[in-house]
């Protein structure tokens, strides 16, 4: 092709419908299989675009959670067309994309027209294409595994996936035997199963390669190696866990994270290219940023000897196994799940270091001066200057030389350091500014079919979206919305009926209103910090009793709130139990008196006795 005229096109390549390739299961392997094969969709698109001429040019542009752009650049005598349908059959082909649908589309002209483009024509595709793969249903006799004794029974469909074929013999989850599982669940399980360690190396460059660790770093088989507490060789709790509630033993929090309108954003913001790639690059810098923060609670390379408390599943000493999964990774989405006594810590702590590394409001700068490179070495915080036996500087005692040299070279290293992260900010997009997070949280037992706690996640998210204000300061909409699944019953229930009978409010048939007080119960992200140090301390001194015999007075006052009395009688009868003078002082620990005070009864602090019930045993 040297010396033909080349002209660029941009590829769009999506996975559509994931849910019927994500959360076809309950097994947790092919679930994280599923997603993180997903993640490699832009390294699969640039080589099956290298199989159809191995010296063509092209340069990814933006990739999210399910999609990919790259651009192309093609001669006049080659076809945009032969170029889709040669990705899109290698995808067909592809031994473990192939489970997953996929659109893919080509446009020209500029970045910020083709997009617009792209988007229309993948929608439009999607709704001509089936909404499964049919990969796997009908296995050749090749594709068949035999059974290694008699006593292996091969059942006509997969006892996971209960659709597809059983033909190949894969380990079973939780015992020593083998079963036949189709070969969607065998390739995508084996994919989750080797690949979970290496995600987390390659995205937050975390490896516990500690002493005390070895070779024993397991990955989770199933859900319940997650949830359920260490034991001593007697059957009891191990140390760590003696503190924890014991309602919490079987339990896990699935947490699942939305941007606001990053849709919208994205098309006013990023015009071309490289405002694409900046966006990219925020927000992705974002999430890591989160997965570091937690990633860091279980094993830091700086401590490489000691271990998060309660993150390790230690049953098994010959294995440890993390309790910690992401099920969804990418665009402005994540989803991951975690031992119920973690569930509150993790939002928190999501919340927390987006809101500390993004830029200030009256910033353009997405990097704040604490945010600057610091000094890594144990001696940084030193002054390189003589000190007395009490550590005080001497101001009588002469530097040598070389503590002066010294001195100097940590100084312009670190100021070097500030001008490369100035240069990194002033490359920004000035307008991003700050941004916002919806999310959902889940507490459940470990057993709930997982398809449908995804399900209620993604609809409390919606559900903290929609109680968002339109205008305002950006971190005003950093909003969450919980749900506690104490029965297998509520799951299948309507979210939004579950949570009006729950809501500290007589009953009222008025939708607008009742849409109001549903609207309210979504906490501010502020709120999670605070509840994380009010709860517990209120569970060891609060009798439980009262605060579900409040909250019931709260729910079936009449509308005339003739139970104000009642209330008033109750509420003052429980704190003076507090004020007792055998827990003379105790309210004065971390400003407790105000969290009483929150208690009170009053319109605005009703939802504060639902939290506090429905958290009890969740905040730890």
């Amino acid at each position: 092709h040297r010396g033909e005229v080349m002209a660029d096109i941009y590829l769009r390549v999506e996975a559509v419908n994931i849910g019927n390739v994500i959360g076809d299961t309950e097994d947790l392997s092919t679930i994280r299989g599923s997603g993180l094969m997903i993640l490699d969709l832009e390294a699969r698109v640039r080589s099956a675009i290298q199989g159809w001429r191995r010296d063509i040019a092209s340069e990814p542009i933006t990739s999210g959670a399910s999609q990919t752009v790259v651009r192309v650049s093609l001669s006049q005598t080659e076809s945009a067309d032969a170029l889709v349908e040669h990705v899109s059959e290698s995808l067909r082909c592809d031994g473990l994309l192939g489970f997953a649908t996929f659109v893919v589309d080509h446009a020209n002209g500029d970045y910020d027209d083709a997009r617009e483009a792209l988007l229309a024509k993948n929608r439009w595709r999607q709704l001509q294409q089936s909404r499964v793969s049919i990969a796997g249903a009908f296995p050749a006799a090749e594709e068949r595994d035999a059974p290694e004794n008699a006593e292996q029974q091969r059942t006509p469909w997969c006892p996971v996936d209960m659709v597809r074929p059983a033909v190949r013999l894969v380990d079973n989850v939780r015992n020593d035997e083998k079963r036949f599982v189709s070969d969607s669940v065998a390739k995508r399980r084996a994919y989750g199963f080797s690949e979970k360690q290496a995600f987390y190396r390659r995205t937050a460059q975390w490896t516990p390669t500690a002493q005390i660790i070895g070779d024993r770093l397991r990955a989770a088989w199933h859900f319940q190696q997650i949830a359920e507490f260490d034991r001593e060789s007697d059957g009891r709790p191990a140390k760590d866990y003696r503190l924890l509630p014991a309602n919490l033993n079987g339990k896990i929090a699935i947490f699942y994270v939305d941007g606001n309108q990053f849709g919208k954003k994205q098309m006013k913001l990023c015009v071309n290219e490289a405002r694409q790639r900046q966006w990219d690059e925020r927000v992705q810098g974002e999430k890591l940023a989160a997965l570091r923060s937690i990633l860091l609670q279980m094993w830091d390379p700086a401590i490489p000897e000691q271990l998060g408390p309660t993150w390790w599943n230690q049953s098994n000493r010959d294995e440890w196994r993390f309790r910690f999964e992401t099920l969804l990774w990418g665009g402005d989405e994540l989803m991951w799940v975690v031992p119920a006594w973690q569930g509150w810590n993790v939002a928190n702590s999501f919340f927390e270091t987006v809101r500390r590394i993004q830029p200030s409001e009256a910033s353009t700068s997405p990097i704040r001066p604490e945010n600057l490179p610091r000094r890594s070495s144990p001696d940084s915080g030193r002054s390189p200057f003589p000190t007395g036996k009490s550590g005080i500087r001497n101001l009588d005692a002469k530097p040598s030389k070389a503590q002066i040299e010294k001195a100097r070279r940590e100084q312009e290293a670190l100021e070097a350091r500030a001008r490369e992260a100035e240069a990194a900010a002033a490359n920004q997009p000035a307008d991003i500014g700050r941004l916002s997070y919806s999310a959902g949280l889940v507490f459940c037992h470990a057993e709930a079919p997982i398809q449908r706690v995804w399900q209620l996640t993604k609809e409390l998210a919606d559900e903290a979206k929609q109680a968002t204000p339109s205008d305002g300061r950006e971190d005003d909409k950093n909003r969450i919305a919980y749900a506690v699944l104490e029965s297998f019953d509520q799951i299948g229930q309507s979210m939004k009926a579950a949570r009006v009978r729950h809501l500290p409010f007589p009953p009222i048939d008025d939708r607008a209103i009742l849409q109001a007080r549903i609207r309210r119960s979504v906490l501010h992200a502020d709120q999670l910090a605070e509840l994380q140090l009010s709860i517990p301390w209120m569970r060891s001194h609060f009798p439980r009793g009262a605060v579900y015999k409040l909250l019931d007075i709260l729910r079936y006052e009449d509308a005339a709130g003739t139970a104000d009395s009642e209330f008033s009688r109750w509420y003052e009868r429980a704190v003076r139990e507090i004020q007792s003078p055998d827990k003379a002082n105790m309210l004065d620990d971390y400003g407790h008196q105000a969290v009483i005070a929150k208690l009170a009864l009053s319109e605005t602090h009703r939802m504060n006795w639902l939290h506090l019930a429905e958290l009890w045993d969740y905040v730890v």
